[in-house]
């Protein structure tokens, strides 16, 4: 056998496929807008939802040409088991339940994968109002908290090689899309330890993160959380901010 890297394109179109309705939601996606998004022929792409969704990872509803697709809960199966074998969430998961207490926010756990901010482990506010996303769905680090405290973390190449990558969308009119001005916050995330989304992502929503660092001072991740803005000042979310910071350093410590 070579040791060249083997691909099994028909394998990595399905999974395109699945990867591409975990960011459609609830409402999911037609047959056509998933074939604009990953290639192929409409047949094909009909084929592999159909095999994913007799095997329980994708859900369809409605009828002919307003047919949708959406993740199933086999899936849910899956994170859970990658959920539970990670050491990083045993150790987080505690923490993330005292933080929650001690500031009445939804908390979460995310790490970098490709460079967007990926949640892994969330714990909710109490009360009827949620902010805390799908668990695996993966959120630009300009415009999260979790996502800019991980970046700080990085050198500054590394950053601009990202964003280059991924680019800065405008999620709402609070969002920052020029590479300096976030350069330039990073630089104070690396100062003060603890990152803000301003209702960057979601309008009316605030988040506060700070990274997690390993035994060799390496970021393998961030906690934050959320909740609504309000009236709330940036007083309030600095004193949120070193919470966040200390519970940050419990899990590191751990």
């Amino acid at each position: 056998m070579s040791d060249a890297p083997r691909r099994v394109k028909s394998l990595q179109r399905a999974l395109d496929v699945l990867e591409f309705l975990s960011e459609a939601g609830r409402d999911g996606f037609t047959l056509s807008e998933v074939v604009r998004s990953v290639g192929g022929s409409k047949g094909n792409v009909y084929s592999i939802l159909q095999t994913w969704t007799d095997r329980g990872f994708v859900r369809d509803f409605g009828d002919g040409h307003g047919r949708r697709y959406a993740i199933g809960p086999k899936t849910l199966q899956i994170a859970e088991a990658f959920r539970t074998d990670s050491s990083l969430t045993e150790v987080v998961m505690p923490v993330l339940r005292k933080l929650t207490e001690v500031t009445g926010l939804a908390s979460r756990l995310a790490v970098l994968d490709d460079g967007f901010a990926v949640a892994l482990s969330k714990v909710d506010a109490p009360g009827p109002i949620q902010f805390a996303p799908y668990l695996g769905r993966r959120e630009y680090p300009h415009c999260s908290a979790v996502g800019k405290a991980m970046l700080a973390s990085l050198e500054r190449s590394k950053v601009v090689e990202i964003i280059k990558k991924i680019g800065m969308p405008k999620r709402t009119d609070k969002t920052m899309t020029d590479m300096e001005h976030l350069l330039d916050e990073i630089e104070e995330i690396k100062s003060r330890g603890y990152a803000f989304d301003d209702e960057e992502d979601t309008e009316g929503v605030f988040c506060v993160g700070a990274p997690i660092r390993n035994s060799n001072g390496s970021a393998i991740g961030a906690i934050s959380v959320s909740g609504l803005k309000a009236n709330k000042k940036i007083d309030d979310m600095h004193e949120i901010g070193s919470i966040v910071l200390k519970h940050a350093s419990d899990v590191s410590f751990r």
